[in-house]
């Protein structure tokens, strides 16, 4: 019953996350060497698009700071990356369980020589912070809302988005990490 329910939430999880692929599949293969590895960058359409930090809140489960420990698994047949992750500030907590440690979910993998990411959203890397917008999916598992609109990079005291398709006014780039948090903790407040 267990694995019947996992896989079912695994299903409810790809159909909201992603509702198709466009057919744009770029291949990148550096020619120098036979072992070589080949790049695939794949275009996805959104279930949702999140148009402003508070609509980011308000599907969001949990939000906070997040830190990038290591892979936990790769599931190839569906895309998706599994990742050790430690929550270090929590910014909106719906469930209230107050996780030190998840696993997110993140569409994309990297096999051998292969990598497929979607366009716009490279891999997670071993410590790299972020502040992410997540919805619960089961235990202590968690996928990002909106995959590359509700994942946010904290570099050197400044958050940059990873939203690249659209030019959007309420998603700046290089804003001051505690400006950021204000602006956020303000809307959870407010909702």
């Amino acid at each position: 019953m267990r694995s019947i329910r996992i896989v079912l939430i695994g299903l409810l999880f790809s159909a909201l996350f992603v509702t198709g692929c466009s057919s744009k599949i770029t291949h990148k293969q550096n020619s120098a060497t036979h072992n070589s590895p080949t790049e695939k960058i794949v275009s996805v359409s959104l279930a949702h698009n999140y148009g402003t930090y508070e609509q980011l809140v308000s599907a969001s489960d949990l939000v906070g700071e997040v830190k990038i420990l290591n892979v936990n698994s790769v599931d190839k047949e569906k895309g998706i990356t599994n990742y050790n992750a430690k929550v270090f500030d929590i910014y909106k907590d719906k469930n209230g369980k107050k996780p030190k440690n998840i696993i997110v979910k993140q569409l994309g993998i990297q096999n051998g020589n292969e990598k497929v990411i979607v366009e716009g959203t490279p891999l997670f890397k071993p410590n790299n912070k972020a502040i992410l917008f997540l919805k619960h999916a089961y235990e202590n598992v968690y996928y990002i809302v909106g995959e590359y609109q509700g994942n946010f990079d904290i570099e050197n005291g400044k958050v940059y988005s990873r939203d690249t398709h659209v030019d959007r006014k309420s998603y700046s780039n290089g804003i001051a990490l505690t400006d950021f948090k204000n602006k956020i903790l303000d809307i959870v407040k407010n909702q």
